[in-house]
């Protein structure tokens, strides 16, 4: 079954990436074919710096959780294992440590 955003690309005729391997050349060069100018993330995992440095507005990402809480994978689920009565979400730019 597929998730809710591939099944609405599928139905729009949206463009849709699905790699294997975020360090794939096939995958870089088919996201700097499409020159974005912002890009979000949402339940993704970590995105190469090569990735998230392509738009030229950066990047934005979406985390389930207030960081650093329950930071990787499935934050979600961590949250309801651990009883948790609140969580949160947290947005941040990627940008790079100089």
């Amino acid at each position: 079954q597929y998730s809710p955003v591939k099944r609405y690309s599928l139905e729009h005729n949206l463009p849709l990436l699905q790699p294997e391997k975020l360090k794939e050349e096939i995958f870089i060069e088919a996201l700097r074919r499409w020159k974005a100018d912002l890009q979000i993330v949402v339940a993704f995992r970590m995105l190469p710096e090569v990735v998230w440095n392509m738009p030229r507005l950066g990047t934005f990402n979406l985390h389930a959780s207030l960081l650093p809480q329950y930071r990787g994978a499935a934050p979600i689920n961590w949250a309801a294992i651990n009883g948790e009565t609140e969580t949160g979400i947290t947005t941040f730019f990627f940008a790079t440590r100089d």
